[in-house]
């Protein structure tokens, strides 16, 4: 009994260290799993309708699905619809992109921004409206709009950041997409006012992502974000250095996902142009340093590969568009213009930005290379084209049959049938027996194998003339559609930001 007594004080002591330790190893794994949780995200601009929306969006959408992205934030994304119609569903951009992502990206939201300046006279009245969206993967809570006030002399436009609440993982997590100003007090004041926003929000994780317009030689605005504060020595107006916070605990500050991940590697992510190229990075991803690790950072959409494989469908996009300009000006149809602006290095004629600053730009009905008489020749080309080529196809049905019947196909009266009606009828033989060369043909065309020869030979020899007739006919589009500018082979004139983020 006393060794019992001895013994059990101790092995109640063992057991309970045992527990002890149970549960810290349940809180070491609790805690490891938890950060072990991440979120992968990206920014892009979508360049609006810039050149051939139609083909760039399929890139657009594979670049998104090969990158794993959770989430993507969107800048200059266009809507199609008037917003005085708020019983009517808005078509958007992404709207479009969203279709070729499903079922992995069931969630968006999209936010308008402004409205673009009206077209000329004549020209589409389609994608007016400008705006910032977000694609996800994980539910979207709630979003909300913010209006950012307004300063500037220079930028006409009042900026907006769409922010959205997400649930990722039993995490919810803040993504404000932002389209700061390009005008540099403007810009201090967006972000002043963006901190100011988030403070009094309190979001404990909070991303912010978009274009920020920020370049090389202004970094203040950045400088804030990054510090949670603007310095004295910030070059940033008294406005947003007003906004500071004024206890520590407001204070958030923020990692650039780019910067941690390849310190001293420039990575700009914008050109205007193909050359000089990429100068700047307005493009960034931020996270709060306090609730996030950054984990990697990458930069893609390059156009190399968009131009090599998408080539074919952006000239088919261009022929289709000019064929387009061609039927409004034949019908009298307002429209058919380029939707968007061809640059410095281009004009637009008939719907399609051109190479070369010596050539004139031209409104549909007033252009020569789409003009109503070629529309007509083009509508007349197809219509006897067509019927080559029906003619093609029933002179390789005949031959098929000619072959696997060993030449006697009359044996089947559908067959029979089907050779005894040639597309190339022959004339009354009674008048012209006296002919020697009727008489010739007249036998050749007796037997159902040689009028599927005749039919294959007629039909390929009218094929290959009508090909040779448009050369000349159709001089003019041609050259449009074989001088495209080299910005049209890019997918953007932004490349796509990613990051993976770590929760802690």
């Amino acid at each position: 009994m006393r060794a019992l007594r001895i013994l059990t004080p101790n092995l109640l002591k063992s057991s309970h260290s045992v527990t002890r330790m149970f549960h810290l190893l349940l809180l070491v794994c609790f805690m490891g799993g938890a950060g072990s949780v991440s979120i992968t995200v990206g920014t892009y601009n979508i360049w609006n309708v810039m050149f051939n929306w139609d083909v760039r969006k399929h890139h657009i959408a594979e670049m998104i699905r090969a990158s794993n992205l959770d989430v993507i934030g969107f800048q200059e994304v266009r809507a199609d619809q008037d917003p005085s119609f708020p019983s009517r569903r808005r078509q958007t951009q992404v709207d479009e992109l969203q279709e070729l992502l499903l079922p992995e990206y069931k969630w968006s939201t999209f936010q308008l921004g402004h409205d673009m300046h009206s077209p000329r006279d004549g020209a589409a009245k389609e994608w007016q409206h400008e705006g910032l969206a977000l694609l996800s993967r994980h539910p979207i809570l709630k979003s909300q709009k913010q209006d950012l006030s307004h300063h500037s002399r220079t930028d006409k436009v009042k900026r907006k950041v769409l922010h959205v609440t997400l649930m990722v993982s039993g995490y919810e997590v803040v993504i404000s997409v932002v389209h700061f100003s390009y005008d540099k007090w403007q810009q201090c004041n967006n972000v002043a006012e963006v901190m100011e926003y988030i403070r009094d929000a309190k979001p404990k994780y909070s991303i912010l992502l978009g274009d920020f317009n920020t370049y090389n030689d202004y970094e203040g605005p950045l400088e804030g974000l990054h510090m949670g504060y603007f310095s004295s020595q910030n070059k940033c107006p008294k406005y947003a250095k007003s906004k500071n916070p004024t206890v520590e605990s407001e204070l958030t500050a923020y990692d650039d996902a780019w910067k941690v991940m390849h310190y001293g590697d420039n990575g700009f992510t914008f050109s205007n142009m193909p050359s000089p190229g990429f100068l700047s990075r307005p493009d960034r991803i931020l996270a709060s340093n306090r609730f996030f690790k950054v984990i990697s950072a990458d930069i893609k959409g390059y156009g190399n590969i968009y131009a090599q494989k998408y080539q074919r469908y952006i000239t088919f996009a261009r022929r289709k568009a000019i064929i387009e300009a061609g039927r409004r000006t034949y019908s009298g149809e307002p429209g058919g213009d380029c939707l968007h602006d061809c640059g410095p290095n281009g004009v637009c004629q008939c719907g399609v930005c051109v190479r070369g600053r010596d050539r004139e730009p031209c409104s549909v009905p007033h252009c020569t290379a789409c003009s109503a008489d070629l529309y007509r020749r083009y509508c007349i080309l197809r219509i006897i084209f067509g019927a080559f080529t029906f003619q093609l196809f029933v002179g390789l049905i005949q031959t098929v049959l000619a072959i696997t019947q060993g030449g006697n196909v009359h044996r089947h009266k559908s067959l029979a049938r089907l050779c005894q009606v040639p597309l190339i009828v022959a004339p009354s033989w009674r008048h012209v027996r006296h002919f020697h060369l009727a008489s010739s043909i007249r036998t050749i065309l007796s037997s159902c194998r040689n009028l599927a020869l005749v039919n294959l030979s007629i039909s390929l020899l009218g094929m290959l003339s009508l090909v040779m007739l448009s050369q000349s006919w159709f001089e003019e589009p041609l050259r449009l559609l074989e001088s495209p500018l080299l910005e049209e082979f890019n997918p953007s004139d932004h490349l796509l930001v990613i990051a993976e983020l770590r929760f802690l």
